[in-house]
């Protein structure tokens, strides 16, 4: 959405083929959380939208462990929940902040949810 607008994003059948587990708006961007091609940044400029890969040091990790859900966090970090690597926390510019597995103390590295509640604590299931 620009200027009130809906915009159709130039490309846009490119998502269709892609599995999104989150989408976290900014004012004047997003993040898209794919399993096929990892994180993709979207830039709303005017009347155009700019899609690039938002690369960061966890990219193999997130298509390895097959991201399978994320959570926008109270700090404007990003969770990313994976089916076999754990959890993981960047920043919007893609740099890892925390990373959250067996080596961490879960018993499990599938995570299907993930939520921050009221009080900022981080549930994982």
């Amino acid at each position: 959405m620009v200027n009130d607008k809906l915009l159709l994003v130039p490309g846009g059948d490119y998502f269709a083929k892609l599995r999104i587990y989150g989408w976290h708006w900014d004012k004047d961007s997003s993040v898209i959380v794919t399993r096929e091609k990892g994180i993709l940044k979207l830039k709303f400029d005017n009347e155009s939208v700019i899609v690039s890969p938002l690369k960061t040091q966890i990219d193999d990790a997130l298509i390895e462990g097959e991201v399978y859900c994320s959570t926008l966090l109270s700090n404007n970090q990003i969770g990313l929940g994976t089916i076999n690597k754990g959890f993981f926390i960047i920043n919007r510019q893609g740099t890892l902040i925390s990373e959250i597995n067996k080596r961490h103390g879960l018993k499990s590295e599938i995570i299907n949810a993930c939520y921050e509640d009221m009080q900022h604590g981080l549930w994982l299931a």
